[in-house]
């Protein structure tokens, strides 16, 4: 019997992690490994490394420099060095010539590419030409918006006005016409893609997964109210300064904020922790992360960006935590599966506040989520076996019309 054979294709992989989008990558990865799938891992490194071959989690993995100005995980550059480096990444051709050796090499049965940015385009075009069915899901906006958050001057609009985006998004989306399974992980994200024009042969939702009952199981900790948990990357498109402005306003009840991750702001919110009643916790993950949910009583995600199906705030609600977030995105999608949770209109200027503080004198209210039962649906519709037996059945259909 043929085994099913995957090139997973992702910017960054493990242990070089941003955020939520490669840490869902590597989920995905083990998981089909776990379900006997020959998978390989194609990803990137630093110029200086070159080429890399080593395995992680017993999984083949392959990194090398894509040629460009600099590594995407390297520290944050200057403008003019990002605006060569999305020139490039428009259409890389010696990345292109790469990724044909690399597939000549390996002869998947399925192509799945992850975040694209580094290996731009391209990698869909060659991986078509030389006869490979492709699959791509979607983690954030990167083929509709520069800065793949859809923030920028205006916020009322997702994209700005400039002709230069305009023809960005023209562009990339163009290449989708290669793709021949387009997936996202929320209604939200693949209407936008949508609505801009999405040329792939079909498309399908599959909600990333989790481990359902491992977080369901901290419903009954006993919590600290007081105690407010932010979890994600310390950037100020994620929203972690209008957190620490908002918060500072309530002043008529006590509270902790503790605080969980790494980004450039890393050093400002060490300066916070100067007030006692911040903490930082650095990264976390494991038994660490699940400490931290077994604590804190309300976890606020308070993102400016649209985005796309946020972990942290499954995990929250998963976790019996009640989750303060914006109406904006797939953080709404969210929210309206559940029936706990508070949410805000991100352009009034004290929603945040008003909502935090509201979640703080909810012990006895509607938003108290360790007195409702999870229904059976939403466990089914956030597990890891639902999402890997989307993704089987995907590759499945695809191997039929080979």
């Amino acid at each position: 019997m043929h085994k099913l054979k995957v090139l997973m294709v992702s910017n960054l992989y493990y242990p070089y992690e941003i955020g939520g989008a490669e840490m869902s990558t590597r989920r995905l990865v083990n998981g089909l490994f776990s379900k006997g799938i020959d998978i390989t891992v194609l990803s990137t490194t630093s110029k200086e490394k070159g080429e890399e071959r080593d395995l992680v989690d017993g999984i083949p993995v392959i990194r090398f420099f894509p040629d460009n100005e600099y590594w995407v995980y390297e520290k944050p550059q200057e403008k003019w060095k990002k605006a060569i480096w999305h020139f490039k990444e428009l259409y890389n051709s010696a990345v292109g010539r790469q990724i044909r050796i690399y597939l000549e090499e390996l002869r998947p049965d399925i192509v799945h590419t992850q975040n694209i940015d580094s290996f731009s385009p391209i990698v869909w075009k060659v991986a078509h030409e030389l006869g490979f069915k492709v699959i791509h899901t979607t983690r954030d906006g990167h083929l509709l918006c520069p800065k793949a958050n859809f923030v920028h001057q205006n916020p009322q609009d997702k994209y700005c006005k400039s002709m230069l985006c305009d023809a960005y998004r023209f562009w990339k989306v163009s290449f989708t016409k290669y793709i021949d399974v387009f997936c996202s992980p929320s209604e939200f994200l693949l209407n936008e893609h949508k609505n801009q024009g999405l040329k792939a042969k079909n498309s399908v939702v599959i909600a990333d997964g989790f481990d359902v009952e491992k977080f369901c199981e901290l419903r009954d900790s006993v919590r600290e109210r007081a105690n407010i948990l932010y979890m994600g990357h310390l950037s100020e498109a994620k929203g972690i300064t209008d957190l620490h402005r908002a918060i500072q306003k309530i002043t008529d009840m006590s509270w902790v904020l503790h605080i969980a991750g790494k980004g450039p702001l890393e050093n400002q919110i060490r300066e916070w922790t100067k007030d006692p009643r911040f903490v930082y916790h650095g990264h976390v993950s494991g038994e660490a992360k699940l400490d931290l949910l077994k604590k804190c009583s309300i976890l606020v995600m308070p993102s400016r960006c649209f985005e796309n199906l946020p972990g942290t705030v499954i995990e929250g609600l998963l976790s019996g935590l009640i989750v303060v977030a914006p109406q904006r995105g797939g953080t709404t999608e969210i929210m309206s599966r559940f029936s706990y949770g508070i949410t805000y209109d991100p352009e009034h200027p004290d929603g945040l506040c008003l909502s935090i503080h509201q979640a703080l004198n909810s012990e006895d209210s509607d938003f108290n989520p360790r007195e409702k039962e999870l229904d059976g649906g939403i466990r089914d519709w956030y597990s890891e076996t639902r999402m890997l037996n989307s993704y089987k059945n995907v590759y499945i259909s695809q191997m039929r019309i080979i």
